[in-house]
């Protein structure tokens, strides 16, 4: 569930002026067996439009998450990645890959927590709105857009010292949102990313490069 209060104009390239808050408590027993887990997880997202305008809006957003999972059978959250919402080319085919917990700074590797955060400051900015198609075919380009972004997130154990902004990470990201024959909007991100804190696979100042394709 969630509890949300947004605006999100036709030609605006990201919800404005609101929050969403969404909560989330799910316990879970074996059938048959003895073992049980629960889990808390909750966001909190807010979106606000700012004066700098092409053909929309500029949006400042903020994201932050936390997770956590106790029990005897807990699940563990991994930290890292980039995430997008998946787009099913058919069924059982999928590109993109939606992740609890990205930071776009440091590759996704196998480390686990049973507790885990992450807060990210994003602006976004639109550059330019072509909406036309592609010799006739049901593809298109529509809307371009740039989004520079900070992100700060951390990861521990029951019981351990807890750091929530152990790992951080700035980049920006190229936004190209595509018209499809198929009433859904396609989203290509392209971006670069700096992490500022070594970490499993990642030293500070490297450059990450990225490329993503899903439904936002």
């Amino acid at each position: 569930p969630a509890l949300s209060h947004t605006r999100q104009p036709a030609l605006a390239i990201s919800p404005e002026d609101g929050a969403v808050l969404s909560p989330a408590f799910h316990p879970r027993w074996q059938l048959g067996g003895s073992r049980w887990s629960a889990e808390w997880r909750g966001t909190l997202a807010g979106y606000l439009g700012l004066p700098l305008r092409t053909f929309a809006r500029a949006v400042l957003a903020a994201t932050l998450r936390a997770g956590l999972t106790w029990g005897p059978s807990a699940p563990s959250y991994a930290i890292g990645g980039t995430s997008s919402e998946p787009w099913e080319i058919v069924p059982g085919w999928s590109l993109g890959r939606r992740r609890s917990f990205p930071l776009r700074g440091y590759p996704p590797n196998g480390q686990r927590f049973t507790r885990a955060t992450i807060g990210i400051v994003e602006l976004r900015v639109p550059l330019w709105l072509v909406g036309r198609s592609w010799l006739e075919l049901p593809l298109g380009l529509d809307r371009v857009s740039l989004s520079l972004f900070a992100e700060a997130g951390g990861g521990w154990q029951e019981g351990a010292a807890a750091d929530p902004v152990a790992y951080r990470d700035l980049g920006g990201e190229a936004v190209v949102d595509l018209i499809t024959g198929f009433d859904l909007g396609v989203r290509v991100r392209a971006g670069l990313a700096v992490p500022l804190a070594d970490w499993l696979g990642a030293a500070a100042g490297d450059v990450r490069g990225s490329l993503v394709l899903g439904t936002e």
